[in-house]
């Protein structure tokens, strides 16, 4: 579905001389990218919308979004895949941040936060197979992954000890969370590959 729309797109540009005939892969995958991206917000915000929770799946997509763009990981092999999992994670995120009020929660955040960025700092770029990085580009997302994740931290521990952003600070924790995973499963999938 994503590569057949991404290839009308393209042609459709090509024909109306917009691009070259030679740059039709290259516009391809770009518009294939960007469905899928759109179509993973689009999911996100209406899943919000359905639990009453549209404030809270902005402030993870403005979290998740810009530093997993920059750090990389575990990819899906197709956009289906990539869909349903990141489904998962927003769905499970929702189910897990609405239990905000126990007693240790400000020690759970703390600590799911801290060794998340933790993860982030050491693991942060990982680069895929398909789209290797230059040295200067592994330092540049180097930076900017440490940079955003280091504000999200930051913002995450103040929002845990203020009673009204309790919740805000369960959806940033997890955007870490989850960036962290993806980050380990993609290091456990790189070398698992180069021992093959």
């Amino acid at each position: 579905m994503f590569k057949l729309y991404a290839g009308k797109i393209t042609s459709f540009l090509i024909e109306n001389k917009e691009i070259e005939q030679e740059d039709y892969e290259i516009y391809k995958y770009g518009f294939e990218v960007l469905i899928a991206f759109i179509l993973n917000i689009a999911i996100v915000l209406i899943i919000g919308l359905l639990f009453n929770k549209v404030f809270y799946s902005i402030v993870f997509l403005v979290c998740y979004c810009p530093i997993r763009q920059f750090v990389g990981g575990y990819h899906a092999n197709n956009y289906i895949k990539c869909l349903l999992v990141f489904t998962f994670i927003f769905i499970l995120t929702i189910n897990t941040s609405s239990r905000v009020n126990s007693n240790i929660y400000t020690l759970m955040i703390f600590i799911i936060s801290t060794l998340s960025y933790i993860g982030i700092f050491i693991l942060a770029p990982l680069e895929h197979r398909n789209n290797p990085l230059t040295l200067s580009e592994i330092k540049k997302y180097k930076n900017i992954s440490r940079i955003l994740t280091g504000i999200v931290y930051i913002l995450t521990l103040i929002f845990a000890n203020i009673d009204s952003f309790k919740e805000i600070s369960a959806y940033t924790c997890s955007s870490l969370f989850w960036i962290n995973i993806m980050l380990c499963l993609g290091t456990i999938k790189s070398s698992l590959s180069k021992g093959n």
